[in-house]
């Protein structure tokens, strides 16, 4: 321990090889350093969009509840909601190419190991280790870009780095569909093994070598705990509203727990030698009001692909097809992604471009919640869903990182990944909280177009999308408040 304090971090008893001094010398060495981190991302999003589109099938295969089969997928988000910052700061003192490549490895084995689970429980279990390996990644990921590429670039590469997570998310979808209808579900977790071999040798050739590690002040694991518990309550309390048997009183307890550990946990970060979240940073409006945005955009990118399958399964759907109509959103988010970046960046600001995005986000939820279940309305308005949140999303990341950058790019981009998983995660809460009180049951056939379930779902599907209008409406009114704090910002530094 140094004379303020720090606790040096040991280094990882694996020696790493250095990256080969091609990639070293390159003038373009810090796109291959983008296309080492991308893998990761790629495959988080890619595991992400599959899970959803399997969850009718995980609740056939275990007879549960959707509030009991959503928790493969919560778990994961919500263990790297409690480990990502962590993650940073591991970062700092290992070096992120190294925590990178211990996510990578941890992420495959608990593929293996989920695909093998003999139970709902074994499962989810394992999904926490996934997402130990999942918070690794994610942790590190937009500092590795923020640090290794030029200022001037640092748009372009965050907006690369956006669109192969929406091609990962692209993917799932139409790849899931089909592995679960022709393998059953455990195949969508065998998929991820040579995904995960192939990131470990992009990792070790392309990124930058963890050569300027830090010591690390004393870690905040107090906080951790806070944060964690108060993500838990939340969740869990979601789940016992949603069907999970909890009690109604229990549930209640659960749910407004959060509003009792938050206060503390903010007391505790301002008291804390190394906070897990820096005071500081989130007192600059651009980024605790771009913070709200990215959680709010990526609950607007998961929720479809819940919503989705447990409307059309019931209707005779088949999932394969499911996961074909789903693409038209992550197909729509990648498109955009690459054309914002490509002609709009020499002229359109961060602030023009969320403008635009929530547009045309708010326009397709409208679309979606008048016709919910016709397929040539739902098609073209996730499409349009996924333009709108590929603009957004890399321009509200870009304006946290460039507010952040003066305080520190671990921290900011430690945040934009806390909040983009819970996010992901309340997306799957709150569409499964919506269709429980609405009365849906996607077990029930409804293919009927007369029958009682079917306009059960259809009343369902209503009250979902309108509650997603809720949550984009928000979002527009932070993409508002962002470019108030902007121009306030400036207006500042002229004067």
């Amino acid at each position: 321990m140094n004379s303020a304090g720090a606790v040096r971090i040991r280094r990882p008893a694996m020696k790493l090889p250095r990256r080969p001094e091609w990639v070293e010398r390159s003038s373009r060495s810090h796109w291959y350093t983008i296309a080492g981190i991308s893998f990761g991302a790629f495959m988080i999003q890619l595991d992400s969009s599959i899970v959803t589109l399997a969850l009718p099938s995980l609740q056939r295969s275990f007879a549960a509840s959707l509030a009991s089969a959503q928790w493969v997928s919560v778990a994961y988000v919500l263990t790297v909601v409690a480990l990502v910052a962590p993650c940073a700061r591991l970062g700092d003192g290992w070096g992120r190419k190294n925590l990178y490549l211990y996510g990578y490895a941890m992420f495959t084995v608990g593929s293996i190991l989920c695909s093998i689970a003999p139970d709902l429980a074994s499962l989810i279990a394992f999904r926490v280790l996934q997402g130990t390996g999942g918070a690794a990644i994610a942790g590190n990921a937009i500092a590795m870009v923020t640090e290794n590429i030029p200022k001037e670039r640092l748009r372009d590469g965050l907006a690369v780095q956006a669109a192969v997570q929406s091609l990962g998310l692209a993917l799932g979808p139409m790849s899931g569909g089909f592995l679960v209808d022709a393998f059953g579900w455990r195949s969508i977790f065998w998929v991820n093994v040579p995904i995960g071999v192939v990131a470990v040798v992009s990792a070790l050739v392309l990124l930058p070598d963890a050569t300027q590690r830090r010591s690390m002040p004393r870690f905040d694991w107090p906080g951790t705990t806070l944060l964690a518990l108060a993500a838990i309550g939340l969740l869990v309390g979601l789940s016992g509203l949603s069907g999970l048997p909890l009690g109604l009183v229990g549930s209640l307890i659960l749910l407004v727990s959060p509003a009792l550990i938050l206060p503390v946990f903010w007391r505790r970060e301002k008291r804390a030698g190394a906070p897990l979240i820096d005071p500081p940073t989130l007192r600059t409006p651009q980024i605790a009001i771009g913070a709200l945005g990215a959680m709010v955009s990526y609950l607007l990118l998961i929720a479809p692909t819940v919503l989705i399958p447990q409307l059309l399964v019931p209707l005779g759907w088949s999932v394969s097809a499911t996961g074909v109509i789903l693409f038209a959103m992550p197909a729509g988010f990648l498109t955009a992604t690459v054309a914002s970046t490509a002609w709009l960046h020499s002229w359109a600001g961060n602030s023009m471009r969320t403008d635009v995005g929530c547009v045309a986000i708010l326009g397709a939820i409208v679309a979606l919640a008048s016709r919910p279940t016709e397929i040539a309305w739902i098609v073209p308005a996730l499409a349009v869903l996924g333009i709108g949140l590929g603009v957004y999303v890399p321009a509200n990341n870009a304006s946290v990182m460039a507010a952040a950058t003066a305080r520190g790019t671990g921290t900011a981009g430690s945040l934009i990944a806390l909040s983009r998983n819970v996010g992901v995660a309340t997306g799957v809460a709150v569409v499964t909280l919506t269709l429980h009180v609405a009365g849906h049951d996607s077990r029930r056939d409804a293919s009927d177009p007369a029958g009682a379930a079917h306009n059960a779902l259809v009343g369902a599907a209503h009250w979902a999308w309108l509650v997603l209008l809720g949550f984009a409406a928000l979002a527009a009114l932070a993409a508002l408040a962002s470019a108030v704090a902007a121009g306030r910002s400036a207006s500042a530094a002229s004067t």
